[in-house]
């Protein structure tokens, strides 16, 4: 669709880089600058509409042969105009970055003293900021460089640099493998199918447990404690253990290193998690939450599932006032249309613990089929649950049936999946009269959930 990159890429600029491409758009004579500069002054927000105005301008490429062709053509070079200007901006603000892509521009011109000067820049900032892959890179151009020459003092440089690069590429090994176990381990638990995929990749204990022990630096060593826990999921007393392993790791990693909240973030994450499937504390888990979506704002990292949670939380703890001031203050950051069930479940969700059953139910009915599949079972039970109050009797029947064949199509998945089972099976036994004991030791959610 014609125009729709530039549409997405003006919407994605920032109030100050509007301003920026805004003035170089009136000090340019170019005319395109001018059209672009329309499509500035309009700040239109929906496609339609956007689409509307690039009709609406077409008069400015009428005086070629083919103005749709041109039209197109002025769509690309507004594009890179904003391209260019984001890739500015940020070049600014990444010395590292900047310096290594001026290293590989004298390198690629054979010009030794600015490739010098400019690599030693590069590598000192890769170093502070952790970035092994720049580091790599680095390292494997000033060898290019001294196997060149033959000299003595080329020879002596070769080998220091072979024995950095060893040790780069050793602890590159262990961070690429963290990350993939780390995925692997949050894939167990939320996929749904537990076929020869995971049958033929599951790690044995053992074999992460010795990666543990060999890490490099305590915060990959955290992470594989944590995608151990992860693995074990289902068998509490092990998954709690590994929790609390993986915290005392975090206290060997310095202060000073970036990684050390970051990896706090995850293990709190899994906190949460855990606390909500097992029946933990609520007061405790805002905490974990809280501090998620702290470090969420310190490192603009768009989680809106850790978002979500955490708005979910304070509700449940009927802390309203704060959950709605943060909705009010991150909503945008956090959710756009392709999440948007999530800010609609919290509206649900408010509604049922205020007994607002009309508003609840029109939202609820909605999310039970959702593309979320924690949605929508929380929501076909939250319905269940209102049904019953209510007194709906047959209704109730036929949600139980959903219910279950909902749960028995996703019964690979691990989080909640259990304790809703247990729901869903209680109200069968209620529902005609047969002695049942009742659930317990459940989350303050799922106990709401309960007839």
């Amino acid at each position: 669709m014609k125009g729709k990159r530039l549409h997405q890429l003006i919407n994605n600029l920032s109030r100050s880089e509007k301003l920026q491409l805004h003035y170089r758009c009136m000090q340019s004579s170019d005319y395109r600058f001018s059209v672009l500069k329309e499509f500035l002054d309009r700040e239109t927000v929906s496609l339609d509409d956007f689409i509307g105005t690039f009709e609406e301008l077409m008069p400015y490429f009428k005086k070629y042969p083919d103005s749709e062709k041109a039209s197109r053509r002025f769509a690309d070079f507004a594009c890179k105009e904003i391209e260019n200007l984001l890739i500015r901006n940020y070049l600014e603000e990444n010395n590292p970055e900047r310096d290594f892509i001026l290293a590989n521009i004298f390198n690629l011109r054979t010009t030794q003293p600015l490739f010098d000067y400019y690599h030693d820049k590069a590598a000192e900032s890769a170093k502070s900021s952790d970035l092994l892959w720049m580091s790599m890179e680095l390292i494997s151009q000033q060898i290019k460089w001294h196997t060149k020459g033959q000299m003595k003092a080329d020879m002596i440089q070769l080998r220091n640099l072979l024995k950095q690069k060893y040790e780069y590429a050793d602890l590159n090994y262990f961070q690429q493998l963290v990350q993939h176990y780390s995925t692997f381990s949050a894939l167990y638990i939320d996929d749904s199918h537990k076929d020869d995929f995971f049958n033929g990749l599951l790690p044995e204990e053992a074999q992460i447990q010795e990666l543990i022990q060999k890490s490099p630096t305590p915060d990959i060593a955290v992470q594989f404690m944590l995608a151990l826990a992860r693995f074990n999921f289902r068998n509490k007393i092990k998954l709690f253990e590994y929790i609390v392993q993986a915290g005392k790791l975090i206290n060997e990693i310095p202060v000073s290193n970036i990684m050390k909240l970051r990896v706090l973030r995850s293990l709190n994450y899994l906190r949460i998690l855990a606390g909500i499937h097992y029946g933990d504390d609520i007061k405790s888990l805002i905490i974990f939450s809280n501090e998620v979506v702290a470090i969420n704002q310190q490192y603009n990292y768009k989680d809106s599932v850790s978002f979500f949670l955490n708005l979910m939380l304070l509700l449940l703890d009927n802390k309203r006032t704060e959950a709605f001031s943060k909705r009010k203050k991150f909503d945008s950051f956090y959710f756009d249309e392709r999440n948007s069930v999530y800010p609609e479940f919290i509206d649900a969700l408010d509604a049922f613990l205020k007994n607002d059953t009309d508003k609840a139910l029109i939202l609820l009915n909605e999310l039970s089929y959702s593309h979320s599949d924690y949605v929508a079972l929380w929501s076909k039970l939250m319905v269940l649950k209102i049904q019953s109050d209510l007194g709906s009797h047959r209704l109730v029947k036929n949600l139980i049936g959903r219910a279950n064949s909902y749960l028995e199509q996703h019964k690979g998945k691990f989080f909640t999946y259990d304790v809703s089972s247990k729901i869903v099976s209680y109200y069968k036994m209620f529902l005609t009269n047969k002695p049942a004991q009742k659930p317990s030791g459940l989350f303050v959610f799922f106990d709401k959930l309960l007839p």
